[in-house]
């Protein structure tokens, strides 16, 4: 898909936000410790394999155009939050959280 069509915006719910019509999913992005290595999201998908392929991961959907990244406090037990704020800082992306 072309990167003006990920430009694509619809109203978030009855707010006036607009956000994008796609996005990208950092459920096991980051390094959980404890029992967090554990969660079911862990358990069913795996970890990513690491900093170089969230980063790559990132970077990939910001060039195709797709600006939101889904995160919660959640996902790795705040590890996920932690590394997409480490990487959306200094670029424009939105995050749903």
């Amino acid at each position: 898909m072309e990167a003006s069509n990920m430009e694509d915006k619809t109203r978030l719910g009855q707010s006036d936000l607009r956000v994008p019509r796609m996005g990208i999913g950092a459920m096991t992005w980051g390094q959980p410790s404890g029992l967090a290595r554990w969660t079911p999201a862990q358990r069913a998908y795996g970890p990513s394999d690491g900093a170089a392929e969230e980063e790559s991961a990132i970077d990939a959907s910001l060039k195709s155009g797709v600006t939101l990244v889904d995160t919660a406090e959640f996902y790795s037990m705040g590890a996920s939050e932690r590394r997409v704020g480490e990487l959306a800082r200094g670029r424009d992306v939105l995050v749903a959280t």
